[in-house]
């Protein structure tokens, strides 16, 4: 298949969000979910023998992941394991010749999507449903109007989820949302959003528990992904009761 063959090293994965100091074995998590979520990323790196082995990256050159954009390295950590992806075995090299952090301080922001945290739900939900959240259709016209009235949904892609949209309203119009979009169906990764001048009265937290209600209720795993930097979406998944598991960055070198 042209593909180089794999290179482990016992080093540490790194980056590292930035409220850990070291690697952290992520036992805790229930192991079937565990192991559901690192099979979706192992399939999405399209690199059979990664995320297996504990404390160990495996790096991969000419592999077609699907882990970052074409022609990027990916990088995804989960727990004490984790993978890079190059799209040839010259970059692959580079990958192993310095430390990742190293090498994305040379990368410019325009080369560069994250680092973003990786969370989890291996339990139900914390949050009760609330009374007041209803569920729409991703192409209801509110909720284009939604992402249109707010700078940073794009992110979200609410309007792209193939679930149900767990909403909140204030009169007809949606003030808060909340959908996911299956990956491999097993994972359902979330998109939240809430409109400009509705933020801090918990109305993501209500809106996102019905969406990974209603994604565990069909036997997948809700996914949390934000940016190591968005401290009120990572406070939110916390309180929801997601896992912290670990870190994805995409860059060109």
């Amino acid at each position: 298949d042209g593909m180089a063959p794999a290179l482990y090293t016992d080093a540490c994965p790194t980056p590292l969000p930035a409220r850990s100091s070291s690697c952290r074995p992520v036992r805790s998590m229930d192991e079937a979910i565990f192991e559901q979520v690192t099979g979706t990323w192992r399939e999405l790196a399209k690199v059979p023998q990664a995320l297996r082995v504990p404390s160990a990256v495996t790096v991969q050159a000419g592999a077609e992941a699907a882990i970052c954009p074409p022609g990027w390295c990916g990088y995804v950590r989960l727990g004490d394991r984790a993978v890079l992806t190059a799209p040839d075995a010259d970059r692959a090299s580079r990958l192993t010749s310095a430390p990742l952090e190293s090498l994305l301080a040379g990368v410019s922001p325009a080369n560069r999507l994250g680092p973003a945290v990786l969370g989890y739900l291996d339990r139900p939900v914390d949050v009760p449903i609330a009374t007041g959240v209803v569920a729409v259709a991703a192409d209801d016209a509110r909720i284009a109007a939604l992402e249109a009235a707010t700078v940073d949904s794009a992110e979200a892609a609410i309007s792209d989820s193939t679930s149900p949209v767990f909403v909140a309203c204030d009169g007809e119009q949606i003030v808060a949302a909340a959908g996911y979009r299956p990956w491999l169906d097993r994972i359902a990764h979330i998109g939240v959003v809430t409109r400009t001048g509705f933020r801090g009265q918990g109305l993501a937290k209500v809106v996102s528990a019905a969406a990974a209600a209603h994604a565990q209720a069909g036997g997948l795993v809700p996914q949390w992904r934000a940016r190591e930097d968005n401290t009120p979406s990572r406070a939110v998944a916390v309180a929801l009761g997601f896992t912290e598991l670990g870190v994805q960055v995409s860059f060109r070198l």
